[in-house]
């Protein structure tokens, strides 16, 4: 479903894939046509709905509660793909967690979460800027109640809206920098803005513009058949404008958080891969300014939390039973053992046993997408 990868995948007839948890279900199809490339992926997420009906000695029957208890949404997207260019346009709905409505066979109340979004993404394989090649790609997304907020309504009259609307526009793209049979290393480079507001300005004025330019370098090294490991750096710059109009205050927030990431594969050519990786994000470093136009005072605010780095870890295999299947597991034994502290969480005293210790070592859960190339 990638704008700039698409043709990677190159199947002779057709790519299908499935993944599910219990609750929430993924499905991919993806096939070559004699002049196009169409991929289709949807996520889904079915939750509670629950539904009374009461009827009175009069025979009046009324709904007193009408609602939404566990969130439903689904996300449904397709990329078509012709010649250089990719393009993808997607779909999101929720409901929203205690959507309701009410009648007591005199009043009508609603309490309406619902969220959607319209997405949509076009790439270019190979683009050229100055002597670099490039693949860039340009967003428009359109989000409606996007912060989760309430709209109240008593007798089809509106009583309030915590709702808002927000606008993404955004370009990108990424340049291999090197390449040769050990190693290959790219840039990549990403602008996006945000610009949220409310849905009823009768209720409020506030707004928020956002602005994210994440710059990262990768480099990967095969040195042999089976080995292959790779490093990443990413630095984050984010600005956020926040204007309250009710205190008429201007909030202004520059961040920036540096982050360092490291992996490795190992096939065994046994029909099993095997991979993991780790995660490093250092303190975080942000300048805030505030301004407040009724009492003519500004307040600038530096920040650095020396303990807010974290490490994590990551970890799984891939399994290929027969030629064209792939059985894509999550097995997360490294983030179970050590956390984020590099520090094992094994049992000790004399209320641990050594089989305690070896359930824990040995026994966590997988989670498994199983895709088949046709």
């Amino acid at each position: 479903m990638n704008v700039n990868e698409w043709s990677t995948l190159n199947p002779e007839n057709a790519f299908i894939m499935f993944d599910t948890d219990g609750t929430s279900y993924d499905l991919g199809f993806a096939k070559n046509f004699s002049n196009f490339y169409w991929g289709s992926y949807f996520h889904g997420d079915f939750g509670t709905y629950n539904k009374t009906v009461t009827k009175t000695e009069s025979n009046k029957s009324y709904v007193e509660h009408n609602g939404q208890t566990d969130e439903t949404s689904f996300y449904f997207t397709n990329l078509f793909g012709f010649g250089n260019i990719g393009f993808r346009a997607g779909f999101y709905y929720s409901s929203g967690v205690d959507s309701n409505k009410s009648d007591d066979g005199t009043n009508v109340t609603a309490s309406d979460k619902n969220c959607w979004a319209l997405f949509t993404r076009t790439g270019w394989q190979n683009a050229t800027i100055g002597s670099l090649e490039v693949k860039p790609y340009i967003i428009a997304n359109f989000l409606f109640n996007n912060n989760g907020g309430t709209q109240t309504t008593t007798a089809s009259k509106v009583t309030g809206d915590t709702r808002t609307w927000r606008l993404d526009l955004g370009a990108g793209g990424s340049t291999v920098l090197a390449k040769d049979d050990l190693k290959v290393s790219t840039l990549s480079a990403e602008l996006l803005m945000q610009f949220t507001n409310p849905v009823d300005k009768d209720y409020s004025k506030d707004t928020n513009s956002y602005f994210e330019l994440p710059v990262s370098y990768r480099i990967v090294f095969n040195p042999t058949e089976q080995f292959s490991f790779g490093f990443r750096a990413r630095i984050d710059n984010t600005l956020n404008i926040a204007k309250a109009d009710a205190t008429k205050t201007t909030t202004t927030t520059y961040k920036l958080t540096p982050s360092a990431y490291a992996g490795l594969q190992y096939d065994t050519l046994k029909k099993v891969v095997l991979n993991a990786g780790v995660e490093f994000t250092a303190p975080q470093f942000s300048v805030t300014e505030s301004k407040n136009k009724n009492t003519k005072t500004t307040q600038t605010t530096y920040n650095w939390n020396g303990t807010d780095g974290s490490i994590s870890f990551t970890s799984g295999l891939q399994i290929n039973p027969v030629k064209n299947l792939c059985i894509d597991c999550s097995w997360n034994i490294l983030s179970d053992l050590i956390g984020n502290n590099l520090t094992t969480n094994f049992g000790e005293g004399t209320i641990y046993s050594i089989w305690d210790n070896i359930n824990l070592l040995l026994v966590h859960n997988i989670k498994f997408q199983i895709s088949y190339k046709f």
